[in-house]
């Protein structure tokens, strides 16, 4: 997934300026086992 992100800013008197931006997430988390599908019996 992205999100894009556009920011407009005052750079001086009279003057403005946009930033993009993206942000990317991260991808997702791999599933590990739990301790009773690893075979560990308490």
């Amino acid at each position: 997934m992205t999100v894009w992100t556009a920011q407009q800013y005052n750079q001086a008197s009279n003057s403005y300026a946009v930033r993009v931006g993206r942000l990317l997430a991260p991808p997702p988390a791999t599933p590990v086992a739990n301790s009773v599908n690893a075979g560990v019996h308490l």
